[in-house]
């Protein structure tokens, strides 16, 4: 009988510096990864890119990554205390959020919500509105594209 049959509920806490390769491979990942578009910091893990993330693809229990106190590429994440939770999708691959270790602790023992990282926002400022406005600015480049001559005067100049 495997642990996820017996134990119940259960999860899976792995340790990212066991292997020499885990940490530098799943950095690597999410430097390229996508945004998962979640209201949390989460990114996309195809599998097949990162050794440790496929070890757990098979999991029916929550998966929990733990590099210790280690600092990640400046993703605007604290520098201690995060847990990476993979959620895998078929054919997607891993969605790896970072969360709270504490609060991971507190779910398992008083069933407190686990507390991820909120979505950073990035937005361009906004231009300052200088000259025409949009319809004024349609009007002047239509009058742009309006010939400089009317038709009538080059046909009557060609037939001279």
């Amino acid at each position: 009988m495997s642990r996820e049959a017996f134990y119940r509920p259960m999860a899976w806490v792995a340790d990212g510096t066991r292997l020499k390769r885990d940490l530098s491979a799943f950095c690597d990942a999410l430097a390229y990864a996508r945004s998962a578009e979640t209201k949390l910091r989460a990114w996309i893990i195809p599998l097949g890119v990162c050794a440790i993330v496929d070890r757990w693809a098979d999991s029916r229990h929550p998966v929990f990554l733990d590099f210790g106190d280690v600092e990640f590429p400046p993703r605007w994440l604290p520098a201690t205390g995060l847990l990476w939770w993979l959620r895998y999708a078929p054919k997607i691959g891993a969605v790896a959020t970072p969360v709270l270790r504490q609060s991971v602790i507190d779910h398992y023992l008083t069933g407190a919500s686990i507390r991820g990282l909120a979505r950073i926002e990035l937005r361009r400022p906004s231009k300052p509105r200088l000259g025409l406005s949009r319809f004024e600015a349609y009007l002047a480049q239509k009058q742009a594209r309006k010939p400089r001559f009317s038709v009538n005067r080059v046909q009557r100049r060609g037939g001279e």
